[in-house]
């Protein structure tokens, strides 16, 4: 993954309805940092992401059901930018 580029984040939607929120880390998921809210409902569980200009080897991705925080899943391995 490389900085001050376009990335396209995917998700399954199971348990999520409507708005999903997008976060990302740059500690391997200590701290998050918001990236979007996502309108769904049309099924669309993807997003075009803007990335930031950094530089880190633990980047996760997390997305999180709004009306309900504890839908969430997060990438299953860390990327290097």
């Amino acid at each position: 993954l490389q900085g001050c580029t376009s990335y396209n984040i995917t998700w399954d939607q199971e348990g999520i309805a409507n708005y999903v929120s997008l976060y990302y880390s740059l500690d391997e998921g200590l701290n998050w940092q918001f990236i979007a809210d996502k309108y769904i409902a049309d099924n669309s569980n993807s997003y075009t992401w803007s990335v930031p200009s950094f530089t880190t080897s633990g980047l996760r991705i997390k997305a999180t059901a709004q009306s309900d925080a504890s839908v969430k899943d997060s990438s299953d391995a860390v990327a290097t930018v």
